[in-house]
């Protein structure tokens, strides 16, 4: 442990997939991993840094390059958007749904399936959020379509990071479909298209839609979730400020999806000229917040040591 003191190290994605059962006492797990990606800065440390990180959780690590791997890769920071605006697309703020209702629309787990129905309890005491899961394999042709637009924006960042630097490597951050193959492996029984992908991968099952219960019966989308106040700030907004900081290149679907779920928080992170609004920032965890505004400092902590300062020719171009 002490040859490590000075080394920031986190892992990608987490142990497992859990639900709550009974609050403060025990869960369910949904989707074990069958192992954890680590980084760490130095990058040279991040052998170390996954040897202890297997100690500590019990489960085999292996190593991604650097920290901008785990930041970008294609996760739940644009799996939730994109599923949740599929299931509520129509919502005005206002109405409300009936369990029946979402069944029919596909919308009562977020990825896939289920072999039975389970109504969970809430998460807080103070909670009115309910989450559902049921024998069907809900993620439908619509949220492939729009997941597919956000993993294709996420994957511009990658190529226009690669294009100004050459010498980073972000091999791990593959395409969505690829991403998910690769961290569940054989639960994954179908494989032909992202659809397909998402409906069959076991690790997935039971990943019940958040919902808020209004009135007996009655739901609507849970505004206080982790969906809005995580995937949006420490999601979205992250990706979009480095497109910005990449020349700000058009990200339609990603400010799409902001603008979507910001109306419903209160908060304005996206302003009406497709630029991050600067006040809110604080509430995000984009570059710009940490004083990060130039790319050699945005990719300073993912190169080695003796590539810190380097600049391939075609990078001067």
């Amino acid at each position: 442990m002490g040859e490590l003191l000075g080394t920031v190290a986190a892992v990608a994605l987490c142990a497992d997939a859990a639900g709550c059962c009974d609050c403060s006492r025990k869960c369910r797990i949904i989707g074990p991993k069958q192992c954890l990606y680590v980084a760490c800065y130095p990058v040279e440390r991040k052998q170390e840094a996954a040897a202890l990180m297997q100690t500590l959780f019990d489960i085999p690590c292996k190593t991604v390059a650097n920290f901008l791997n785990l930041t970008l890769t294609p996760s739940n920071q644009i799996i939730h958007p994109a599923r949740y605006y599929a299931i509520f697309r129509d919502w005005d703020g206002k109405r409300t749904y009936t369990h029946e209702e979402l069944k029919k629309r596909e919308g009562l787990t977020l990825c896939t399936y289920c072999s039975f129905q389970l109504r969970l309890p809430p998460l807080l005491a103070t909670d009115t959020s309910f989450g559902f899961f049921v024998a069907d394999a809900d993620f439908d042709e619509f949220s492939a379509e729009q997941l597919t637009m956000l993993d294709n924006e996420l994957q511009q960042i990658k190529c226009a990071l690669l294009q100004r630097f050459p010498a980073l490597d972000l091999s791990d951050v593959l395409p969505m479909g690829d991403r998910v193959v690769k961290h569940y492996g054989k639960d994954v029984a179908d494989r032909s298209s992202l659809l397909q992908i998402f409906r069959t991968n076991l690790g997935y099952a039971g990943c019940a839609t958040p919902l808020t219960e209004v009135s007996k019966g009655q739901f609507q989308p849970a505004l206080k979730s982790r969906l809005f106040w995580e995937d949006i700030p420490y999601g979205l907004c992250i990706l979009k400020n480095m497109a910005e900081m990449l020349g700000n290149f058009p990200t339609p679907r990603i400010d799409f999806m902001i603008r979507w779920h910001q109306q419903y928080m209160g908060v304005e992170f996206l302003n009406p000229d497709g630029q991050l609004n600067a006040r809110e920032l604080w509430r995000t965890g984009a570059p710009n917040k940490y004083g990060i505004h130039s790319l050699e400092d945005l990719v300073s902590t993912s190169l080695p040591k003796e590539m810190r300062n380097y600049r391939h020719p075609r990078s001067r171009i």
